[in-house]
């Protein structure tokens, strides 16, 4: 409750009145008399990227229900990507995993149904639903570790190993985020960033302050420095995380260059490119001739897989998706990294295999993807 108190005043405070009283459960439906899903989803960009794809994907199956998606923390671009133009439905900011804000919640929107979406099943939440007679509950790419029963859970890779399941019906273990990864993607980037030179590009994926420390001082000394460009990417591009890159980046002696601010000019050796949007992701990955995975989360992994660029992982990186990386891929530390890449750089054929190998793997999760969320959408179907 306190928690509850302490973000209100937060919000508020901020000037946010909307998502204040949105976490105490005072919102609107969505006009109309129909049945309502409401679409639960966490707080991370690819939380809400999947809940907005699986309410598109829900309206395009059923014209009939009302849709409500609510999140924790707003992603307008997401947004506008996946519901524009579809009616009978509402989105915004959702209640806290409170009972007094669940209960206000489900008697303003009456749903007959509810999908959490990647996240940890909110406890307090799920009582009220069960309180209110809501039979109709999904787990969608998250474990279903709720004390009661739900009707059913589509688990993720990352939980594959999961023993506690509770659900009447649970699905073999999928990744759904590879249906939203760009799969074919222009390299017109990676040839302005490189303009008339045949500079080729490094990216490292998902290093923190320290570890980028390290990166650019291995860098400095590596014969990579010069005849390559270096750049970096992270999960979910902020504040916080990108002035800390940027700090290490001049601690190094080098030139940080957000590409936000980039004009359109062939990057200076000194220049350590920076992707700040996610908008640059898939792009300068398929522009990659290495790509170094510290740690990343199930879109950024994907999205790299698909990439078709030679992959290298830290021995650190999460066990489930160490399991998915071909035998082509190199396990490394961050001593060792630049000797992966130079034994790469020079073997052109087995960079292509490598890329080839990572594709190939992300193809077949796709599929498995495909054949999950149609046998999700058929069960929605049938309520």
């Amino acid at each position: 409750m306190l928690d509850l108190i302490f973000s209100n005043l937060r919000d508020r405070l901020q000037g946010d009145k909307i998502k204040a009283n949105a976490r105490l459960g005072l919102v609107s439906a969505p006009e109309g008399s129909s049945k309502l899903i409401w679409i639960h989803a966490g707080e991370t960009r690819q939380s809400v990227m999947l809940a907005a794809a699986i309410l598109a994907a829900i309206r395009h199956k059923r014209l009939d229900v009302r849709l409500v998606l609510t999140y924790e923390n707003e992603f307008q671009d997401i947004l506008v990507q996946h519901l524009s133009g579809l009616e009978k439905i509402g989105f915004g900011y959702g209640c806290a995993n409170n009972k007094q804000a669940a209960r206000r919640m489900v008697k303003r929107l009456k749903p007959f149904a509810a999908v959490f979406v990647n996240e940890t099943l909110p406890a307090h939440i799920l009582q009220v639903l069960r309180d209110n007679q809501v039979k109709h509950c999904i787990a969608f790419q998250t474990p279903a570790l709720s004390v009661n029963p739900i009707e059913a859970c589509y688990p993720s890779l990352r939980d594959v190993d999961c023993k506690s399941i509770n659900a009447s019906y649970v699905s073999k273990a999928f990744d759904a985020i590879t249906q939203l990864v760009q799969a074919q993607v222009d390299k017109q980037l990676g040839a302005l960033l490189q303009g008339d030179q045949a500079r080729k590009i490094f990216l490292v994926h998902g290093a923190d302050s320290e570890s980028a420390r390290k990166v650019l001082h291995n860098w400095r000394g590596s014969t990579l420095n010069g005849s390559s460009i270096l750049s970096f990417t992270l999960d979910e591009p902020n504040g916080q995380g990108l002035a800390a890159l940027s700090e290490a980046v001049q601690q190094a002696g080098f030139q940080p260059l957000l590409l936000s601010q980039w004009q359109k000019t062939a990057i200076d050796p000194q220049q350590v490119v920076i992707a700040d949007e996610p908008r640059w992701f898939a792009a300068l990955a398929v522009s990659s001739h290495a790509c170094y995975i510290r740690q990343a989360n199930d879109y950024a992994f994907w999205q790299m897989m698909a990439s078709g660029s030679a992959l290298i992982y830290d021995e650190q990186i999460a066990a489930h998706q160490k399991k998915l990386f071909p035998e082509l891929c190199k396990a490394t530390t961050l001593d060792a990294l630049y000797e992966h890449c130079l034994s790469l750089q020079n073997n052109l054929v087995l960079q292509r295999q490598t890329g080839d190998a990572c594709r190939k793997v992300f193809w077949q999760a796709r599929r498995e993807a495909e054949q999950a969320v149609e046998e999700l959408l058929q069960r929605v179907f049938d309520w």
